[in-house]
């Protein structure tokens, strides 16, 4: 085998080592983002929850879910289900009106609820526009509600691609090199 053959096979496995590694730290860098969103809604609902099953829970004007509870200021979308799973009231959340909602499906809701303790299972949900959600469901200790907590990932994913044309680029620069070197 000459040397320029050795050479260009060389190279030929370089770009795939180099595309492997893009896939598998492209995957990686997304499943990263999707857990820091889930370890925030896990976060957010636990909190949530255990104020609504304490002892302020409806109370008008505490800030708790009840009549006369104010427009709550954060970036999720909170809502409380019925043990059936479908939404029974839903805060209004001005950091992100323009967001808009997730699309809940009752049963999905229900068969993700777990309860006090239990590890939180988040679950995918579409919203207006086609926009992605990530969701959970947390039951309220002493009541018959679910806690229903999501995260729109409209934040996540052009980050996501942007790392994404981060790799390409580089892969793009090194194969460029290599190319020219076995030229």
């Amino acid at each position: 085998m000459s040397l320029r053959r050795r050479v260009l096979l060389g190279c030929a496995a370089v770009a795939l080592v180099l595309f492997v590694a893009d896939v598998a730290l492209a995957s990686t860098f997304r499943r990263y983002l999707l857990d820091r969103v889930d370890e925030q809604l896990a976060e957010t609902a636990e909190r949530i929850a255990d104020f609504a099953s304490g002892p302020l829970r409806g109370r008008p004007g505490r800030g708790g879910p009840g009549p006369g509870r104010g427009p709550a200021l954060t970036e999720f979308y909170v809502g409380i289900a019925g043990p059936d799973g479908r939404l029974l009231r839903r805060f209004d959340t001005p950091l992100r009106r323009d967001r808009g909602v997730p699309e809940l499906d009752p049963d999905a809701v229900r068969g993700a609820a777990t309860g006090p303790g239990e590890p939180l299972r988040s679950f995918a949900a579409d919203g207006a526009h086609h926009a992605g959600w990530r969701v959970v469901a947390l039951q309220v200790a002493g009541a018959d509600q679910i806690v229903v907590v999501g995260a729109g990932l409209a934040d996540v994913d052009p980050t996501y691609r942007r790392m994404v044309g981060v790799l390409v680029a580089a892969t793009a620069a090194v194969l460029a090199t290599l190319a020219a070197v076995a030229w």
